[in-house]
């Protein structure tokens, strides 16, 4: 019985373990740092052998504006903009990444938040509403870049729990 329950407790923490954050290089340049703490697949997979990689930030033209997708994002995030029940595998993650498609990294508080100011706790509950179960600190939007270097959409977010972090797959109301 005992292992049953060790079992079941474990099962929702077999993912692949990775954090990510979002940082600022010396040009101010926006990365997206990815890391692990042993040879996960998934890092080895997208850091070619590394346990470590940045992944640039694409260069976005309509990110600041009152009519821009981000205003309108995070206007309505937990309320339009949703997570699915949907995570991504470890070989889709990788896909993702790897695809070729820019992205601009959106957080509460993050540099394109000019909207709600910083440090203010709803625009950081409507964050942390678009993650799930375990998976429940930190929410990094993924906004995917189309070719003109305009927000396409935002298709997916990274949330991190104490034993990783997980992509979900974001819905928006008008989808």
């Amino acid at each position: 019985m005992k292992a049953l329950f060790l079992l079941l407790v474990a099962l929702p923490f077999a993912s692949f373990a990775w954090e990510s954050k979002v940082e600022l290089s010396e040009g101010l340049e926006m990365r997206l740092k990815i890391s692990c703490e042993s040879e996960e697949t998934f890092c080895t997979s997208l850091c070619q052998q590394s346990l470590s990689c940045l992944i640039e930030a694409g260069s976005c033209k309509n990110c600041i504006g009152a009519n821009s997708f981000i205003s309108h994002f995070y206007r309505e995030v937990g309320r339009l903009f949703q997570s699915t029940d949907r995570v991504l595998s470890e070989e889709d993650a990788v896909t993702l990444f790897s695809s070729g498609s820019k992205f601009v990294y959106l957080e509460a508080q993050g540099p394109f938040n000019i909207y709600s100011g910083v440090g203010n706790i709803r625009t950081e509950r409507h964050f942390e509403s678009l993650c799930r179960g375990q998976f429940f600190s930190r929410p990094i939007v993924l906004a995917k870049l189309d070719r003109r270097s305009r927000v396409e959409r935002a298709g997916h977010v990274i949330c991190h729990g104490d034993f990783g972090a997980e992509i979900f797959e974001l819905s928006h109301a008008g989808d």
